[in-house]
């Protein structure tokens, strides 16, 4: 009987080793799954870090553009305002609305060649 028991023995010990490599390999193709996608998982939170950082600056530089576009039409309008203002030697009212006229006509003017180009 201790034959027999040495004979089961090894069969028993190639089955558990085959069993351990299977399970090995098994635990190994996970691992390099896992691997795989926290290393997509990095390189994607790098990509949405840029596209956020990017997102900003673009933002920032946008509101600043327009910010020195309404500095720069006030500025505008307040110089067209003086020097209506001496044309017609001091007349606050003649000169408001003659610069409110000038103002519509060119906004509608260019609202008129906005919708042709688009239609």
């Amino acid at each position: 009987m201790a034959k027999k028991k040495k004979a089961q023995n090894p069969k028993q010990e190639e089955q558990a080793e085959k069993k351990d490599t299977l399970l090995n390999q098994v635990l190994s193709l996970v691992e390099h799954f896992v691997s795989y996608f926290e290393l997509l998982f990095l390189y994607l939170q790098k990509k949405i870090q840029q596209k956020i950082q990017y997102g900003f600056i673009i933002t920032i530089a946008i509101l600043y553009m327009l910010f020195l576009k309404v500095v720069g039409s006030i500025l505008i309008i307040g110089a067209a305002y003086f020097s209506i203002l001496k044309f017609f030697n001091g007349d606050h009212i003649a000169t408001s609305l003659s610069l409110g006229v000038g103002i519509m006509i060119l906004s509608f003017t260019l609202l008129a060649i906005l919708i042709k180009k688009i239609v």
